[in-house]
């Protein structure tokens, strides 16, 4: 609930100042954290808090495939068979399997859990190609590309860490909340419109920027974290901290 009502105060805050259909409050609202977030998560809190992060960001796969999915292919009206779509199928079905504790046969995980292993890359390497088709300059000279990445990897966060805070929200919850909205702008923007022929360049963008901006945020906005409650935490103290 903290998480939608955060999201819809900025994105009424700052949509309508940028124009160009979805691709603006797709970018503000919907980080990387699939190729990005969840390797993160591991990394630095283990296991179990990631198996938590995954179960935090299942909502927004469902919002993603529901009603982002068909209208940056192109479709204008949402309906119930729009919504239906292999990406939505998979994820209801993964959602009905986890929660009535159903096992797949060993063969049958080991090709699925390979298959999701080269999902990753493989999208890596279609942005890349995407990218590669325009120039620099038709790319990066675009204000609302700084100008998104700024709210998304910078505003938001601190924003989200602050309101956190003053809710006196659960630590785990907190470090859920800054680490989903500190990811770099979702591939999206660019995979799903590229497919269908659309440009793309404006997504390509933000994808260009906020990945390269993301060297620099995470690590800081962690360190930013650690300052303001009085104490510099290792790596392993967190995991302690954040786990179980």
């Amino acid at each position: 609930i903290h998480h939608l009502i955060i999201h819809l105060i900025l994105l009424l805050m700052f949509t309508h100042s940028f124009g160009a259909g979805l691709v603006p409050p797709y970018s503000m609202t919907i980080p990387n954290y699939g190729y990005i977030g969840y390797v993160l998560i591991l990394a630095l809190f283990g296991e179990e808090t990631l198996l938590k992060f995954q179960i935090f960001c299942l909502p927004i796969g469902f919002y993603i495939y529901g009603y982002y999915y068909p209208k940056l292919l192109g479709i204008e009206k949402v309906s119930v068979r729009s919504m239906i779509n292999a990406p939505m199928i998979a994820l209801v079905a993964g959602a009905v399997g986890g929660l009535a504790g159903l096992r797949l046969p060993a063969i049958m995980s080991e090709t699925l859990t390979s298959a999701a292993n080269c999902m990753g890359p493989v999208t890596m390497i279609l942005t890349g190609c995407t990218i590669a088709h325009f120039a620099f300059k038709d790319i990066l000279c675009d204000w609302r590309t700084y100008a998104v990445v700024l709210i998304r990897m910078v505003v938001y966060p601190l924003f989200v860490f602050a309101v956190c805070r003053l809710t006196k929200l659960p630590r785990e919850l907190t470090v859920l909340m800054v680490a989903y909205n500190v990811m770099p702008t979702g591939l999206n923007t660019v995979v799903f419109p590229s497919s269908v022929g659309k440009d793309c360049r404006l997504g390509a963008g933000m994808a260009c920027v906020s990945n390269v901006f993301c060297i620099v945020s995470i690590p800081l906005l962690r360190r930013a974290s650690e300052i303001s409650r009085g104490s510099t935490l290792s790596a392993t103290s967190l995991k302690a901290e954040v786990g179980p």
